[in-house]
């Protein structure tokens, strides 16, 4: 016990587990009730179905299911922005943990073994890798291959573009398009779940550009699974957010 107060006085947050953390600032993580199953928004009851919710019904989606933890908010919201910037590796695995956990439990009410699946980590380019120290999604995907027992498979590179934060929803999905490709001579099994996993989904273009670069799998099994979703007031008026 001495130990631990020790940790929590002289060491940073990070130190401490995200799960530990998260169940200190009493954070659940969420329902798939709370959720649109297709793009993530929040919504209320019985407004989604499998086939979306008002705000992406009639819209396309490059995944048949998109799996978050959370709104991203609160203490989620500062784990995911400590684990892009600031290089603890466990907490990126561990925040990649939580998303795992959240894929597994989808799969299973799906009927899908979780072990057959591969997770994609969305790249970081390699300046951005630099600048930062760590390329933070792929140590979340090893956090959520973990809790699903499965493989992960870097399978995209990442042209250095501006960052996304404070662009419009048009500017962005302009930003992000054509930045990915998929590396020369990576493979994807032709069976099992596919899992595209990133920390934030805020409109859903860098997901979308993702899948776009690495083509080739059947709807049925592209999967898109978040840290957090940044809740867009304009699906409270029907325009799609994604």
């Amino acid at each position: 016990m001495w130990l631990r107060e020790v940790e929590a006085t002289l060491l940073p947050p990070t130190a401490v587990g995200l799960g530990e953390r998260l169940r200190l600032a009493g954070f659940v993580p969420d329902l798939p009730d709370v959720y649109c199953p297709r793009c993530g928004e929040s919504v209320g009851p019985h407004e989604a179905t499998m086939g979306g919710c008002p705000a992406c019904r009639d819209a396309p989606m490059p995944w048949s299911r998109l799996v978050r933890v959370g709104a991203y908010d609160g203490m989620l919201a500062q784990a995911i922005k400590e684990a892009k910037l600031t290089a603890f590796r466990s907490l990126a695995r561990d925040l990649g943990y939580l998303v795992g956990r959240r894929v597994a439990d989808a799969m299973h009410e799906a009927g899908v073994d979780p072990r057959g699946a591969i997770i994609v980590p969305v790249p970081t380019s390699f300046v951005r890798r630099i600048v930062r120290g760590i390329d933070h999604t792929r140590e979340m995907a090893r956090g959520a291959a973990s809790a699903m027992g499965c493989t992960v498979v870097v399978a995209l590179e990442r042209r250095h573009r501006p960052s996304q934060t404070r662009l419009t929803v048009k500017a962005r999905a302009r930003n992000v398009a054509g930045s990915m490709t998929r590396r020369h001579g990576v493979e994807i099994s032709d069976v099992g779940p596919v899992v595209i996993i990133d920390d934030v989904k805020t409109t859903g273009a860098t997901l979308r550009e993702a899948w776009r670069a690495l083509g080739g799998v059947g709807m049925e099994r592209r999967w898109a699974a978040v840290g957090g979703v940044a809740t867009l007031t304009r699906r409270r008026t029907g325009v799609p957010s994604i």
